[in-house]
């Protein structure tokens, strides 16, 4: 079984990747931690959660204390930027709900690509019979990350720009992870980091890595 996460921050252009690298490699099942999202929202109202339906890069005005599970997991120094508390905070509460949609897949041996912001790197270990990658997409070119925003046709356009900055702080950090693991991984299975200013450009590095890793 085959299994593929894209990480990345909203514009990053995660979503086309995700469809393009499995027409490329032929998986026929792709999704997203925003539709798991939407499933768990269904059984836990806004009223007992409005952090968990608010959009991430405004879930941390919904946490007023420092997660201290943020700085034992990850050994954090110091004051935690206010930003990565909500964006922890959701993506503890879908943790059970993608690893149960991913466990379902593997048993019935379906490959398949899922990307979101919320795939934490280290966060998902998987059994030895899984080919898994993870891939970190990145867009650090703010100009660039702008455009592209502006060319979507988003009706939260005005809200995605206002967010930019929170937004780059959940990838710088995730970066970081990526950075940490890779140093440490044993398996030889590192996370991908890529830039991903052409989307082409983009979908073609990612197969030949995944062609290579799978053989």
């Amino acid at each position: 079984m085959r299994l593929i996460f894209i990480t990345g921050i909203n514009g990053s252009g995660k979503t086309v990747l995700a469809h393009e690298l499995a027409k490329r490699l032929g998986i026929v099942y792709t999704s997203s931690t925003d539709a798991i999202r939407a499933v768990v929202r269904q059984y836990i109202t806004k009223d007992a959660s409005p952090m968990l339906h608010a959009p991430i890069t405004l879930s941390h005005n919904f946490i007023t204390q420092e997660p201290e599970n943020i700085k034992l997991k990850w050994r954090f120094k110091g004051k935690i930027p206010e930003a990565l508390y909500g964006f922890y905070a959701q993506a503890d509460m879908l943790r059970d709900g993608i690893t149960a949609f991913c466990e379902r897949d593997i048993t019935e041996k379906k490959d398949l690509i899922l990307e979101g912001t919320h795939l934490i790197p280290n966060w998902y270990p998987m059994k030895p019979n899984v080919n898994f990658l993870h891939i970190l997409v990145t867009v650090r070119n703010k100009e660039v990350y702008l455009r592209r925003i502006a060319q979507q046709s988003d009706p939260m356009f005005a809200y995605r720009i206002e967010a930019a900055e929170r937004s780059f702080t959940y990838q710088d950090h995730l970066v970081k992870l990526a950075d940490i693991y890779n140093v440490s991984a044993q398996t030889g299975k590192k996370i991908l980091i890529v830039e991903n200013e052409d989307i082409d450009r983009t979908v073609s590095a990612i197969a030949s890595y995944v062609e290579r890793a799978w053989g």
